[in-house]
Parts: structure tokens; C-alpha cells; sequence
């Protein structure tokens, strides 16, 4: 079983939900499945909730900012924004800072920290998003 799970009921709102612990062939997979996005030849967002994932190192950081240099080389790109709801905790916010330092993000990002009685999650983000724009950290992909 996968880490994670791909959802495109709400195109162009795909919802990516991570549970459980990140191991490099389900990366790999899940680096296809996100390039096959562009095969749509339409503007997306992609929200992620990265609450339950288990175990994120540096090696995965370091991944995920190699595949957004991929991702950048994509043209056009469709690829709007990204919303991700995080567990509000020291180590993964030191992961999403390793890997926008390696490189930036190819869309506008807009990271929701969670804490741990939030009723938060990819169905009412947006709605948060919309009311509350103060409560998310913004990284600009300029």
C-alpha cells in the first residue's frame, strides 16, 4: 500500500493525502503520477495533507526538490498552487524549508499549520483558504 493517494474528484482541485511511512519506490510513483497531471493540458492545484505521513527524512526533501526542477521544465505550466496542511512540528517545517531551499516551488504555496485539535483537512481547506488568508505561510514560486 502507498503512502499516499491522489484524488481528482474536485479537478482542477487534486487532493494528495499522505498516511504512513514514505518509502523511495512509492515516491517514484507517485513523481509519475503527478507528471501525468500535465497530460490534462489544464490549470491545477494540488492540495496536500501531510498530517498522518511517518517518518519524513532529509533524503525525502532532498527528492522532492529534485522532482520540482522536473516540474519547473514542464511547459506550459499548469501548475497554479499549492495548499498543504502540516502538522504544526519542528521537524517538518525544517523539511519544507530544506527543500524550497534546494529549490523553489513551481507554484505559489500556501502552508497551513495545523495543530492538533483543528478541525482541518483537503475538504474545508479551501473554505479556510477563502476566510482566513492570515493563517497560511506563503512561499511565492518567483
Amino acid at each position: 500500500m502507498t503512502f499516499y493517494k491522489f484524488n481528482y474528484e474536485s479537478f482542477p482541485n487534486i487532493k494528495v493525502i499522505f498516511n504512513g511511512k514514505v518509502n523511495n519506490e512509492d515516491l517514484d510513483e507517485l513523481f509519475t503520477e503527478w507528471l501525468d497531471i500535465y497530460k490534462k493540458r489544464a490549470n491545477f492545484n494540488i492540495i496536500f495533507d501531510i498530517t498522518k505521513i511517518e517518518s519524513p527524512t532529509v533524503y525525502f526533501a532532498y527528492k522532492m526538490a529534485n522532482f520540482i526542477k522536473t516540474l519547473r521544465q514542464q511547459k506550459p505550466q499548469y501548475y497554479k498552487n499549492s495548499y498543504i496542511i502540516s502538522q504544526n512540528s519542528k521537524i517538518l517545517k525544517f523539511l519544507l524549508n530544506v527543500t524550497f531551499s534546494i529549490s523553489k516551488p513551481v507554484s505559489n504555496v500556501y502552508i497551513y499549520w495545523k495543530e492538533k485539535d483543528e478541525n482541518v483537512n483537503v475538504n474545508n481547506i479551501m473554505d479556510i483558504y477563502r476566510t482566513n488568508l492570515f493563517k497560511f505561510n506563503f512561499i511565492s514560486n518567483k
